[in-house]
């Protein structure tokens, strides 16, 4: 976590309501939380939200994470070499903003409950339902989901669960594709010839 003492770029302090998302919404039951996973409260999913909302869409438009920040109040935020790491005023969801890659750590939640509850409020497939799959890996599960932008762009995405707090790494393969990659010893990568079932 970023100490709450750091210095914050009054450049990347400013005030801006979140954008909305252009994709379809879809409000949908969240996974019920496992024994070991501590239930989430709103403040969390909204922090993450908070971040992939400025982030993701602000990638597929211009193919850089750079500057998604700048217009929110709702970070702490330090310059560090090649990005920025930044703070949720929550302190449930921090991370580190580089322009080709976006990482997410999500304090007390697994990425399993958190990524369930986006998917579900941001993903769809065609009145279908949100677009999820699920792919064992080791020990651990990874968890695939596609979200629809503006323009007929798809970002799909995969995350990995089984720890309390994730590292959830985004990196672009081509335009409008990022990659959440697993932890681990061989990461698991999106590529073309893998598809959200």
């Amino acid at each position: 976590m970023i100490a709450s003492s750091c210095a914050v770029s009054n450049s990347h302090h400013r005030c801006s309501a979140r954008p909305q998302m252009s994709c379809r919404s879809r409000l949908a039951s969240a996974p019920a939380a496992r024994p070991n996973e501590i239930p989430l409260s709103g403040d969390v999913t909204e922090a993450s939200l908070d971040v992939l909302s400025l982030a993701l869409p602000r990638f597929a438009e211009v193919s850089t994470f750079a500057g998604s920040l700048d217009t929110s109040d709702d970070f702490l935020i330090r310059d560090i070499r090649d990005g920025l790491a930044f703070e949720h005023l929550g302190g449930r969801v921090s991370g580190v903003l580089q322009p080709r890659e976006l990482r997410l750590d999500i304090l007390g939640a697994s990425a399993r409950q958190v990524m369930g509850e986006i998917v579900a409020l941001y993903c769809s497939s065609g009145g279908k339902g949100p677009e999820r799959a699920q792919v064992g890996y080791g020990a651990r599960m990874v968890h695939l989901a596609a979200m629809r932008l503006s323009g007929g762009r798809i970002i799909r995405h995969v995350c990995q669960d089984g720890r309390l707090i994730d590292p959830v790494t985004a990196r672009p393969i081509q335009a409008a594709r990022l990659v959440l990659k697993p932890v681990g010893p061989k990461p698991l990568l999106l590529t073309p010839m893998m598809r959200v079932a």
